[in-house]
């Protein structure tokens, strides 16, 4: 059987003359195919698999009785009642003849287009999809087309035929067809490259990209509603933007506009399953490197995104080192491998190389970690732990997102070092003994240098993917495409007021490509937010967004009208909130935000200061200037240390007090 065969429904003869009569249309018409609309390429494409079927049925008899029985036979289903109906309808028009018609492929394959197209625009139009698709299917008739277009020198074909039959809500099954046909045909050519038939890379690319708006795509249009938007919903609707905040995993339905990083990170890590190096994925702060690995690479990967069979259901977790990296590692890899933290911890100390071991042990097959004795520990294992058959060809992904933190957060040298060669340790491997976890970095660019110093990362610092600046389409898709699907529209003059306040200036070179500050970008994410609070009704607005402060103001405005809701004592205890717990002094560095656990944070306070910074940590997070997780709290985004001013002005006030503080408590 032929790859992306279904195995059901027509003879294989059969499907294979319908996939030829597909081929041949594509290649007869592949440079006018871009001009066909969707309704036309899914009826000239079905036409084409189906007349070289009906050819000699319909040359032997004009009984329709006769070809619907023929058809049944071949396809069963309504799709071949449909097809009987047409064929009825040619047969009245051939009138009262005692001869047998004569009719030529190409005649039939006309007369079956327009026919196709006439019940398309009926009333019965939606049955008619339904019959075409289910004959489409049966036939293998859209791997046919795919197919077609990958072989085709058009550029752009394949993105073309997907995208116009897929956007059809109409033809979600087709669409799914689609996606599965892409996943096979993806395969088929990963696999031929790794035997040395290479492949463009820009073919490469175009597939996987196709790949993953078909994925995220269908669940968007099946379950939106199950999905609030950037973490919450309201009663007028979900919300569009998450914010100060970077999006989660929870919001990638959401998250419009990095599908181009994303698989160009999928790309890179799918090079490393049979690699040694981790993924550095790096950018300056507020570039947006959480939202991408949290929203958009873990969805993707989850989705199957890597070539290698299985690979949807490979444990996977995300990790920030904090001030103990090492704990951090250890805590996830004993859940894994069913063992204690503090003797994995003491393990990796001992020898950091032993992590790959470890890793090892946590992938075998249920089966036989029960066999060998080995129970899971602890109540909250990570995603796919002890599932699948072999453990031999399976892989920990691990995201280690703000690897900063382990020079801005971790003071214990050894501690750094041990966790860093464990994370190398993990990736390392090769095409015979490939590596147990495929490990990926997200770190602030300006941090490389402080990584040179350890040999392991070397490699992986060669070869970062860049998290960098967006284009002009990018930026109109993460505006305009959540407002969509909330249910918003955007006033036509937003997009470029907001790109024009960032300070975005499009190449004189390279039309849409944008050259701006990325650190700026939390600025214009609060001030999408606060323009969704001040809409008008079920529109964004310009008049909204100068109401909210614009990308200059917003985010000051945002916290000063927190400020100016408190009385003076709320007002001090917020100050020393921010300058003395919440935000860490960094010798090397600008100030960085501070992960703190709400317990330690509240015991560090003077006992009638508790209850005031309870209720304003609340206010904080109410207000998404602070996030909170099962860790604890920390400020939304550094942006709010560089542009509110209030605060700005506190920190340079005690900047040389909360030097020597902060080196009396780390």
């Amino acid at each position: 059987m032929a790859p992306g065969e279904s195995g059901s429904g027509a003879p294989a003869e059969t499907r294979a003359q319908a996939r030829a009569g597909i081929r041949g249309w594509v290649t007869h018409n592949e440079a006018k195919l871009r001009q066909m609309s969707p309704q036309t390429i899914l009826t000239g494409m079905t036409a084409a698999a189906f007349a070289p079927i009906l050819v000699p049925m319909i040359t032997t008899s004009v009984d329709s009785a006769a070809v619907q029985a023929a058809l049944l036979t071949q396809f069963g289903g309504a799709g071949a009642g449909y097809l009987a109906a047409v064929v009825q309808q040619f047969a009245d028009r051939q009138g009262e003849r005692s001869e047998t018609p004569t009719i030529t492929e190409e005649k039939l394959r006309e007369l079956l287009g327009e026919a196709f197209e006439d019940d398309l625009g009926g009333a019965s139009s939606a049955k008619t999809r339904k019959a075409i698709s289910d004959l489409l299917l049966g036939v293998n008739g859209v791997q046919a087309l795919l197919q077609a277009a990958t072989e085709s020198d058009e550029d752009g074909l394949l993105s073309y035929l997907v995208r116009a039959l897929s956007t059809d809500r109409s033809l979600l099954s087709a669409a799914l067809g689609m996606l599965d046909s892409l996943r096979r045909i993806f395969s088929d050519i990963q696999s031929s490259q790794r035997d040395g038939d290479e492949l463009p890379t820009r073919a490469l690319h175009e597939i996987r990209l196709l790949r993953h708006e078909l994925t995220r795509r269908s669940p968007v249009v099946a379950d939106l509603e199950a999905t609030p938007a950037a973490g919450s919903c309201h009663a007028d609707g979900p919300r569009p933007y998450p914010g100060l905040a970077p999006f989660e995993e929870r919001d990638a339905a959401w998250f419009f506009g990095r599908d181009d990083l994303i698989v160009e990170l999928v790309n890179a890590l799918d090079e490393r399953v049979y690699g040694n190096t981790p993924l550095v994925v790096a950018g300056v702060s507020g570039a947006g490197k959480s939202s991408v690995l949290r929203a958009g690479l873990i969805p993707a990967l989850e989705a199957g995104g890597l070539t290698e069979t299985g690979s949807a259901d490979w444990p996977m977790d995300v990790i920030r080192p904090d001030r103990c990296p090492l704990e951090q590692l250890s805590v996830r890899l004993s859940k894994l491998a069913g063992l204690i933290s503090s003797d994995v911890r003491d393990q990796l100390m001992i020898d950091p190389a032993r992590a790959s071991m470890i890793v090892r042990q946590g992938l075998l097959s249920r089966d036989e970690r029960q066999r060998r004795g080995i129970m899971a520990t602890g109540n909250d294992p990570i995603r796919g732990i002890g599932g699948g058959s072999d453990g031999g060809q399976r892989r920990l992904i691990l995201v280690v997102d703000q690897f900063e933190e382990v020079f801005t957060r971790c003071h214990d040298e050894e501690e750094r070092r041990v966790f860093i060669d464990a994370l190398c340790a993990i990736a390392s491997g090769s095409r015979d003994e490939p590596p147990t976890g495929l490990v990926v970095i997200g770190l602030q660019i300006a941090f490389m240098e402080q990584c040179t110093a350890h040999p392991g990362l070397r490699p992986a610092l060669a070869r970062p993917v860049n998290v960098d600046t967006m284009t002009a389409d990018e930026f109109r898709d993460a505006i305009e495409l959540p407002a969509s699907l909330a249910g918003l529209t955007v006033q036509a003059g937003l997009v470029p007021t907001m790109l024009g306040d960032l300070g975005a200036v499009e190449s004189r070179t390279t039309p849409g490509q944008l050259t701006y500050d990325p650190g700026r970008l939390p600025l214009l994410a609060t001030a999408l937010l606060e323009t969704w609070k001040a809409r008008d009704g079920r529109e964004l607005t310009i008049a909204a967004y100068q109401k909210a402060g614009g990308v200059r103001d917003a985010l000051a405005n945002l916290a000063d009208d927190l400020l100016g809701g408190l009385n003076e004592s709320e007002r001090q205890t917020l100050r020393r909130l921010f300058v003395y717990h919440l935000i860490a002094t960094v010798d090397f560095a600008e100030d960085a935000r501070r992960h703190i656990s709400r317990e330690a944070l509240l015991d560090d306070l003077p006992l009638e200061e508790r209850k005031r910074a309870d209720v304003l940590l609340d206010q904080l997070t109410s207000a998404r200037l602070l996030t909170v997780d099962a860790g604890g709290v920390q400020i939304a985004h550094e942006a709010l240390l560089r542009h509110w001013p209030a605060l700005a002005g506190w920190l340079a006030e005690e900047r040389d007090w909360r030097q020597e503080a902060q080196r009396v408590l780390e």
